[in-house]
């Protein structure tokens, strides 16, 4: 009898720093269940350590599969939109003239439709997501209740989606954490624990900044905020460095670009999820618009605050508490002390940070085990 085929979904072509880290720990907990893992997307933009030789999946691999696997990272949820045009949906009369006078329309639509009945008869499994909030939006949270039903096993990472589970009737899902939490992740992160640097704290207070695209609102007040407690903390002597996570941030790239900025982008096809941790890790304090750069904060025990971008970002803030959240209309006073903070009361802060670990782990590690518990009875049922 052959091991289960998962084939495993997720934005892990895209060269984003906290995908790439999820994949790794993807890979790692699956792996420990079968050795055939195989990626549905064209290209992984990973490629080094775990992630070295793994399967793409090719026209044959759904039909192979025994699991479809939403793998890490995902948040459904409604941003409020000032926008109130509506998208005109196309006729079933439009398609079809359109499948007439291009065939390849047609062929397509029918693979797809070919590829989403066989979807629908494999197991599916939800690992390390989130959902919520919705707000107002009722479309949209019946849209993810139907998602979340149609799952056979989900993994949720925060007390929200928690909720939002029991609201939804499911008794198919456990709490976990993100996925990062693992101890498959942890000891794959921890194997290279010489290469991770602590803060050398003979040198001057470094700060690190992570800055990100975002398309849901305008952030340029908080950016020009960040900017102008960079110029703050380098009057005091301070170190500050920018982190980008992914290439494709273009619009944050380009302003740090006009500000005079060099910052650490984050590059999948030249740097080890080791290597650029270890720069992360130099800094005595972060800031971040990024939800990975708390996670990864966190693994390197360093005192961090959030801009609250988004619920995952709130989320992450939580787990020390206000004093770790910003919004991004906040003043530049309010961020500076913030700031200031983490630096002037580090130790105390880093004992909070162990016992976070030592909770977002437990968590991780319990989810994990049941979903290999769930898996094994599968097998042998």
């Amino acid at each position: 009898m052959m091991p289960d085929q998962f084939l495993v979904k997720g934005n892990f072509h895209e060269g984003n720093f906290g995908d790439d880290a999820l994949l790794v720990a993807v890979q790692l907990l699956l792996s420990k269940h079968s050795n055939r893992v195989v990626y549905d997307c064209e290209c992984l933009a990973y490629t080094h350590d775990v992630a070295s030789g793994l399967m793409m999946a090719d026209q044959s691999s759904l039909f192979s599969s025994d699991y479809i696997v939403y793998g890490g990272g995902t948040q459904f949820f409604s941003f409020k939109s000032s926008a109130t045009a509506e998208v005109a949906q196309p006729s079933v009369a439009s398609r079809f003239l359109k499948w007439i006078l291009d065939p390849s329309r047609l062929v397509a639509s029918i693979k797809t439709r070919c590829r989403a009945r066989k979807e629908s008869e494999l197991k599916r499994l939800a690992i390390g997501i989130g959902y919520g909030p919705f707000g107002n939006d009722l479309e949209g949270k019946k849209a993810a209740m139907d998602l979340a039903e149609s799952m056979d096993f989900t993994w949720v990472r925060d007390d929200a989606s928690e909720v939002f589970c029991r609201e939804a009737g499911l008794d198919n899902y456990v709490r976990g954490a993100d996925l990062c939490f693992s101890s498959e992740f942890l000891n794959y992160f921890r194997s290279d624990s010489p290469l991770i640097l602590p803060a050398n704290y003979s040198r001057p207070k470094k700060l690190g900044i992570i800055f990100r695209d975002w398309s849901h609102a305008d952030i340029s007040t908080s950016y020009a905020t960040c900017m102008r407690v960079a110029q703050r903390c380098r009057a005091l002597g301070w170190e500050v460095d920018f982190y980008v996570f992914s290439k494709g941030d273009k619009l944050t790239l380009k302003y740090l670009e006009e500000s005079g900025e060099q910052p650490n982008v984050w590059d999948a096809a030249t740097t080890s999820i080791t290597e650029y941790s270890n720069q992360l890790a130099s800094c005595d304090s972060i800031l971040t618009q990024r939800f990975h750069g708390a996670v990864f904060a966190i693994l390197l025990n360093i005192p961090y605050t959030v801009i609250t971008l988004d619920p995952k970002l709130e989320m992450v803030g939580d787990l020390l508490g206000d004093d770790a959240k910003l919004s991004p209309q906040q003043s530049q006073e309010d961020y500076f002390m913030c700031v200031e903070r983490t630096m002037r009361e580090a130790s105390e802060i880093k004992k909070e940070l162990e016992a976070v670990l030592i909770e977002q782990q437990e968590r991780s590690d319990s989810a994990a085990a049941a979903l290999l518990e769930y898996l094994s009875a599968q097998s042998h049922g």
